[in-house]
Parts: structure tokens; sequence; C-alpha cells
């Protein structure tokens, strides 16, 4: 997360919150953009994952809205906040240069 945040703070991504007096500990480090669809997008054809879990303002993505008694428009930070997040991996396994791959791949969308 620290190399996230040091090469994206200045950069048209919003980025999680710090809270001060706390130790910050990035299970998801979720991340804010308008191309979040895009970025997911081209990102999985060059073999970068990122995920998208939250594409839906219900999850998972392929859960049937109506079943669940969704109305759209009922939730509508939900809705907006699924067109522009995304999550970059912070798993135990992700190496220092995948991560630096993936800064210098997102920052071609700044």
């Amino acid at each position: 997360a620290k190399i996230y945040f040091e090469n994206l703070k200045n950069s048209s991504f919003e980025l999680p919150k710090i809270f001060d007096g706390r130790e910050n500990i990035f299970l998801r480090f979720t991340i804010k953009h308008q191309r979040a669809h895009q970025i997911i997008k081209e990102a999985w054809s060059k073999n970068i994952l990122i995920g998208d879990w939250y594409t839906s303002p219900i999850a998972p993505r392929d859960t049937k809205l109506e079943k669940m008694k969704y109305k759209v428009g009922s939730c509508p930070t939900a809705e907006k906040l699924s067109k522009i997040v995304f999550n970059l991996p912070t798993h135990i396994n992700i190496s220092q240069n995948a991560v630096k791959k993936i800064v210098a791949f997102l920052k071609n969308f700044d």
C-alpha cells in the first residue's frame, strides 16, 4: 500500500483515506477513477490483475438484483461507487516489482 500511496498521491486517482493516530492496514486498496471499468479491462488484457469486486450495488456482480428486491435508484451512492471503484492487490504474494508495474500502468490514465 505504501508504494501505491507514494506514487499515486498526486494523480487523478482518489486514494483511500489515512487516519492519523491509527495503524492503517489495507485488506483491499480500493481507489476511485471515472474510467474504472476501462482501466480494469485494459489491465486484464495486459495480464495485470486488479480487482473488480464492487461493480454492482450488491455483490457479487452476477446477483440478480430483482430477486434481491433491489430497486435501481434506491442506493444511489452504491450505484455511483460501483462505476468508479476498483482494488489494487495487497496480498502477501504481490512483489514490489509487480506493484511498480501496476503503478506505471495506472499512470497512463492520469
